[in-house]
């Protein structure tokens, strides 16, 4: 009985850890079985670098074990993540905490499909124009109560002209 037990809880965590199962909120659901779960999963960002003249920063998360664009944010002009395959615009809302080069480490995103985004993370070790961020978290929350939290990583920063 004992050796089931173990056997059905690992065959559980290896489903949510592998990829199969998606938390949508509430329960957790098999990917394919449910077009919302596929329909606000973060995808990978068409932009993944700050412009020159430009600063701002770039969070990556893993998706199958490589590094995916998933946020960019320009400071004073907006960012962008992709839900569904669907580019979304973001538009600054609130800031807290330290900031540099225009990004500070806790800031709210609202958008025009009314989803709030928000990202926490921490500043790290500096480089010329630039500073790693590290332990850092985007939360994206539609007004239905589904939401989905990534961990992340990146960059923030200055490009010359």
């Amino acid at each position: 009985m004992k050796r089931r037990v173990a056997l059905l809880v690992s065959s559980i965590l290896l489903s949510f850890s592998s990829g199969a199962f998606a938390f949508n909120g509430t329960k957790a659901e098999r990917k394919g079985e449910a077009p919302a779960v596929r329909k606000f999963a973060l995808g990978p960002i068409a932009e993944s670098n700050v412009p020159k003249g430009e600063c701002g920063m770039v969070l990556w998360t893993l998706d199958d074990s490589q590094p995916m664009p998933i946020l960019r944010y320009l400071s004073g002009k907006g960012g962008e993540i992709s839900v569904g395959g669907v580019p979304v615009v973001l538009t600054i809302a609130e800031t807290s905490g330290a900031s540099a080069f225009g990004v500070s480490e806790h800031q709210v995103f609202s958008t025009t499909v009314g989803l709030k985004v928000t990202v926490d993370m921490h500043f790290s070790t500096g480089f010329d124009g630039g500073s790693y961020l590290q332990q850092g978290i985007v939360r994206v929350e539609a007004p239905d109560g589904w939401r989905i939290i990534a961990p992340s990583a990146g960059v923030a920063g200055c490009r010359a002209k």
